[in-house]
């Protein structure tokens, strides 16, 4: 990701607001390079990779204990968990689609750990400690989370299903039970089921929900916008200064949504292929071989690519630590032909 960060900072040179493409690389790209470049650096067995699920799991916990202290259920009555914060402070500064998304990455590590503890005992603290960070999730009323909780046990069960038919229909049953608790539980409807359905009917062509049809004139606002300056782009981070000329959207700072539109109309096809080419060329590496932690990684890389649909991921530590962990699955193997992962 080396030459994607190269071109953030040479894009300043056109940028229409150098100001704000220089803070994105400052604030948001730099940290997470470094923090992903130590990762690669410290993780140089497949010991340590598990070190670091471990860790990541243990943290997620924390943050779900501290997230119920400061939760006030009877606070919610249909709204989403910021709603009930008995702290304002927090109300205000917590991403709920982050809180969301973060949970939901736990338990998929928790998963992925408790494959090779080979522990039963472990199996059910991860199912028990699983049910109560899905409740949290599905507080949240982040689609982005369901999506990535769902979507990987999904293809999961698909993958496999010939080795290992009652786990794979389990995965399926609980994949499927997740939908029917948010679409059919009144509780569970009222904060995240009608988000999906607006989803679902904006995708459909039945433009009821407000929220996603304006991410849907957002999206046909940036190609435009990525026609008129489709090489290098108009800077990184600089689609919400073009969104702001828009009347319905003025004064809001709205980012697209969406990764595919946000990279290309801030950088272009320059910017898009320097972005995308090393997310593609990692999934190639990982199909490569047949490994069961390979496929899972090409599985959540492919997964990334489709949450790039709606989710702007280029500046986001929860997608961009995917990538790195998919590029350290490669390099292991690089190092050590002959170990088995």
């Amino acid at each position: 990701m080396a030459l994607f960060l190269f071109f953030i900072l040479v894009s300043t040179l056109w940028s229409i607001r150098p100001w704000l493409t220089i803070y994105t690389l400052i604030i948001n790209v730099i940290p997470i390079f470094c923090l992903t470049y130590s990762l690669s650096r410290y993780v140089n067995s497949f010991n340590r990779l598990i070190e670091i699920f471990k860790l990541i799991y243990i943290a997620g916990i924390i943050s779900l204990v501290y997230l119920y202290l400061y939760v006030d259920l009877s606070l919610l009555a249909g709204n989403r968990i910021s709603e009930a914060m008995t702290d304002d402070g927090l109300a205000e500064t917590w991403n709920v689609n982050s809180i969301g998304m973060n949970l939901a990455l736990t338990i998929l590590f928790g998963y992925l750990i408790a494959k090779y503890s080979y522990n039963t005992l472990y199996w059910i603290v991860w199912i028990l400690i699983s049910i109560a960070m899905l409740f949290a999730i599905m507080l949240t009323g982040s689609r982005k989370a369901i999506l990535l909780l769902i979507l990987p046990f999904f293809i999961f069960a698909l993958y496999d299903y010939k080795k290992h038919f009652i786990k794979a229909l389990l995965l399926l049953i609980a994949a499927g039970g997740v939908l029917w608790l948010a679409l059919k539980v009144p509780f569970f409807y009222d904060i995240i089921g009608r988000r999906i359905e607006d989803l679902i009917n904006v995708m459909s062509g039945n433009e009821t929900g407000q929220e996603d049809n304006s991410r849907k004139v957002l999206i046909m606002l940036g190609l435009n916008w990525f026609f008129e300056s489709p090489i290098c782009g108009y800077g990184m981070n600089c689609f919400r200064v073009l969104s702001n000329t828009i009347p319905r959207f003025a004064g809001l700072n709205f980012y697209a949504h969406n990764n595919y539109i946000e990279i290309l109309v801030g950088g272009g096809i320059i910017g898009f292929t320097a972005y995308y080419s090393y997310v593609l060329l990692l999934m190639r590496r990982l199909y490569h071989h047949n490994e069961i932690l390979f496929r899972y990684a090409a599985i959540l890389l492919s997964i990334l690519l489709i949450m790039d649909f709606a989710n702007v991921s280029y500046y986001d530590v929860i997608m961009q630590m995917l990538i790195v962990f998919a590029f350290i699955l490669v390099r292991l193997k690089n190092y050590h032909k002959n170990v088995i992962i």
